[in-house]
């Protein structure tokens, strides 16, 4: 095989090029046009000549942001690349696109000629309307050992209309795709990046495929607004091409550039973002990208290529300047190139099978029909020389961003470090002080406790002291003793249960299980009896089988807390006719128990920071109990709600289904 680029001048020279290039009657002949004449007239025109001398000619085109031929990067030209085959099967196809770029994809898929399998796919599709990343995805699930290469069209970076075409078909909201078929067909792809990360880390908070809605909940253009300045806004995207998203999937930093924006502050990207995505922005670092060139160099010098095609974005192009063609002169010493500048590069990892959207590279596709392998050459370090002034100021600059970022990052990294050493010692102070609570509650309920069992003692020991006497006057009959020993038993229970209660509740336990809310209620009603009495009124409202996945004394220590409050309440403002009424209600996913009181509510100005640690209106109250009844609920993904009722309080506690 064989590559012949021509540089177009104009239609008289076409003619004069092709007729003087025996070569080209070859029956497998594919021509790839790149134009940055963004024209259907002028494309047609083209096609129509080179059709009537090679009617047999299979043709593929994109319109561009820049043009590459040689180590040379032109704009507004035309390059045409002859590439002559020697045993590979040609085969054009194209499509209008769809309304999903999966489904674009698959309409291409459907003509394909299935009876061999290719092995190649050079591809062009419109570069505003299509989603990369999900056509990709069709051509994966065709057969994910299909190489696909090439590309999104360019317009010169007015982003206002794209144009691929074939030999049959002119598009300007398409796709269209060379398939090879040979399976000795030697291809070999690579990927040069060279983008640095810039910035602290953002997330993702609201998108819907490659449409972003916000970034760190502030619209996207608005992002871009705050870190890189008001005018970039005025001219999006060209203004911010040379700026993409930076996301690392896998362990590899992956761009996305902006190609367009909506008036809700949405912006377009050529491929798909994820929610929660965490991404920063990117720069150029000129110093890589040639490294990764002449990597690249070292790389094919040593395989038998015959043809190499470049499919690069243009942000790399408008970043460097004329000083891209250094990126490209160590592989135009192994053959001339040809290719263009994208808004967007398709790039087959043949290592894993996967077919990649990227944004920001240079995609290297090289191609041989020659199977012979060749001896390794020695490494020649053609390192680029004769930089200009422009070149070492870039260079400065990346490198000036590159330390700056990384000594950022190493003070952001020693802030996190500093930050969560800070938030381990509160967690330890905060479980410290819970524990604290919760012996100080031990202890008032040990009090409350023993009030309630003085009680049933001292009524044990007054029938103990009346059943003695009435033994001594003989006076004691079997009725006598059966009342006695029925009371003894009802006081007896009482006193085994409330221990039990008592036991349970303090029990170091953070086992979720499933519990009715009838029995947790009841056991804290129990343990609280004595400051209950008999003075307010207590209302369950609810199915009593309910039931809720808790930690058992946890949530009772949320229910006591609620309830001390709205005593303490209760008696400082001398309240009549006290209420407490439990009631359960279903709100989105979750279930509500709700606890209500008439003790006159919270004041306005104080409601929205009971759940703060430290707060407290009482003069010898420590400000924890709400707080870290918050955090309880919190823990199993609950909440604790709050809110004036009527003439009281009303607490929700909100507890997944």
């Amino acid at each position: 095989m064989k590559t012949i680029n021509y540089n177009y001048l104009n239609n008289n020279e076409l003619e004069n090029f092709i007729n003087k290039n025996d070569k080209f009657k070859a029956n497998q002949l594919l021509l790839q046009i790149f134009t940055g004449v963004c024209s259907i007239q002028f494309i047609r025109e083209i096609i129509n000549i080179i059709k009537k001398k090679l009617p047999h000619i299979k043709i593929i085109g994109a319109t561009t942001s820049g043009e590459i031929i040689g180590d040379s990067v032109q704009n507004n030209s035309t390059v045409f690349s002859f590439t002559i085959f020697e045993a590979t099967k040609i085969i054009t196809y194209y499509t209008e696109n769809k309304e999903h770029s999966y489904e674009t994809a698959q309409n291409l898929i459907k003509q394909f000629d299935k009876t061999n399998k290719a092995t190649l796919a050079i591809s062009f599709t419109d570069g505003l309307n299509t989603n990369g990343e999900t056509y990709l995805n069709a051509f994966h699930n065709y057969d994910n050992n299909l190489i696909v290469a090439g590309g999104l069209a360019g317009d010169n970076r007015t982003f206002t209309q794209t144009i691929v075409f074939t030999e049959n078909k002119i598009l300007t909201n398409g796709a269209v795709v060379a398939l090879l078929y040979n399976d000795n067909l030697k291809v070999t792809t690579e990927v040069n990046f060279g983008w640095k990360n810039l910035g602290k880390k953002l997330k993702i908070t609201k998108v819907k495929e490659n449409i972003v809605y916000e970034i760190d909940n502030i619209p996207a253009v608005d992002i871009y607004k705050k870190y890189l300045g008001k005018h970039v806004v005025e001219d999006i995207p060209a203004s911010i091409v040379e700026f993409p998203l930076i996301i690392q999937r896998d362990g590899v930093n992956i761009a996305r550039a902006v190609v367009g924006q909506q008036e809700d502050k949405s912006l377009f990207f050529a491929g798909n973002i994820n929610l929660n995505d965490e991404v920063t922005f990117g720069y150029a670092n000129i110093k890589s990208m040639l490294k990764d060139g002449n990597n690249s160099y070292t790389k094919f010098s040593n395989l038998n290529v015959e043809s190499i095609f470049i499919y690069s974005c243009m942000a790399r192009k408008i970043f460097i300047g004329d000083e891209i063609s250094l990126e490209l002169k160590p592989l135009n010493k192994i053959t001339e190139l040809s290719g263009f500048f994208t808004y967007g590069e398709f790039f087959s990892d043949t290592k894993i099978n996967e077919n990649k959207l990227l944004n920001q590279t240079m995609t290297i596709l090289a191609l041989s029909e020659n199977t012979e392998t060749i001896p390794p050459k020695k490494n020649d370090n053609q390192i680029i020389t004769n930089k200009s002034s422009q070149y070492r100021t870039l260079e400065a600059l990346t490198h000036l961003l590159t330390q700056t970022t990384s000594e950022l990052e190493e003070i952001h990294n020693s802030l996190e470090k500093r930050i969560q050493e800070e938030v381990q010692k509160n967690r330890e102070k905060d479980k410290k002080l819970f524990q604290q609570t919760r012996f100080a509650q031990m202890g008032e309920m040990i009090d409350l406790i023993a009030h309630q069992w003085l009680q049933p003692i001292h009524l044990i020991k007054l029938k103990t002291s009346f059943i003695d006497n009435k033994n001594q006057n003989g006076h004691l009959t079997k009725e006598k003793i059966e009342e006695f020993t029925n009371n003894l038993t009802i006081q007896t229970n009482h006193i085994i249960k409330t221990l039990h209660e008592f036991r349970s509740f303090f029990k170091n336990e953070n086992k979720i299980s499933r519990v009715s809310y009838k029995k947790l209620i009841d056991g804290v009603l129990l343990l609280l009896k004595d400051r209950i009495k008999n003075e307010i009124e207590i209302i369950l409202d609810f199915n009593h089988n309910i039931k809720v996945n808790v930690i058992e004394n946890e949530f009772k220590h949320i229910l006591i807390n609620i309830i001390n409050n709205a005593i303490d309440s209760f008696n400082k403002k001398s309240i009549k006719n006290k209420k407490f009424i439990f009631n359960i209600t279903e709100l989105d996913g979750f279930i509500s128990l709700n606890i209500i009181d008439n003790a006159g509510g919270i004041p306005n100005n104080i409601i929205e920071h009971i759940f703060e640690p430290y707060f407290t209106t009482k003069e010898e109250g420590s400000g924890v109990g709400l707080y870290f009844s918050s955090m309880i609920i919190e823990k199993i993904g609950g909440k604790l709600l709050v809110e004036n009722h009527n003439n009281g309080v009303k607490f929700n506690i909100l507890v997944k289904k």
